[in-house]
């Protein structure tokens, strides 16, 4: 977002912060913050507020997407009031089942149904998370998805699991591996 948007929407940013604050998702969208913060300016600081909230919003449009979200039946209301062509990156996610701390690196072309993601998850560009028929993964806690994976059907990815750049998953992965390739084959365990 330009530097002109940014004073455009300077006025409003009171009603953002507001809806940030009445959110049934704020713990998530909270975790959610703090992952951007670390990976963004290597900042741990939990005293989020007004201004954190606000910068990220209009500095990320990843943050963006993920922000959109998280807040459900007001995400129209709030594109309206801040209205912005790169709002909707491709990031579509299905499911409401999904941990706090999620971090999506750029966020383009990104399709995730799944049953469930964990927390802490890293999920890079133009990955997808798709059905095989009828069923889709579930992802564990603290995954990192490079670019261009793709992880289909009815799978369980563990906890503290890297899935390479352009792997291809259709089988479960246990927790605590790296996967590379296609079709994914372990690297570590």
């Amino acid at each position: 977002m330009n530097k002109l948007n940014e004073l455009l929407y300077l006025p409003f940013s009171w009603i953002l912060y507001l809806f940030y604050i009445k959110s049934p998702e704020r713990q998530k969208l909270l975790m959610d913050l703090m992952h951007f913060r670390k990976v963004h300016y290597r900042s741990n600081d939990a005293n989020v507020g007004f201004k954190e909230v606000y910068k990220e919003f209009i500095a990320f449009a990843e943050f963006r997407s993920v922000f959109y979200f998280r807040m459900g039946k007001y995400t129209k209301l709030i594109k309206w009031i801040f209205p912005n062509p790169e709002v909707h990156l491709g990031f579509d996610c299905l499911s409401k089942n999904v941990g706090g701390g999620l971090f999506i690196q750029h966020g383009y072309c990104t399709d995730i149904s799944v049953k469930s993601i964990g927390e802490n998850c890293w999920i890079n560009q133009k990955v997808t998370f798709g059905y095989k028929g009828n069923d889709c993964p579930s992802i564990g806690n603290n995954v990192r998805v490079g670019v261009g994976a793709i992880i289909i059907g009815n799978v369980h990815i563990g906890d503290n699991v890297n899935i390479g750049a352009g792997a291809v998953v259709v089988k479960d992965i246990p927790s605590n591996t790296t996967v590379v390739g296609q079709p994914a084959r372990y690297i570590v365990k």
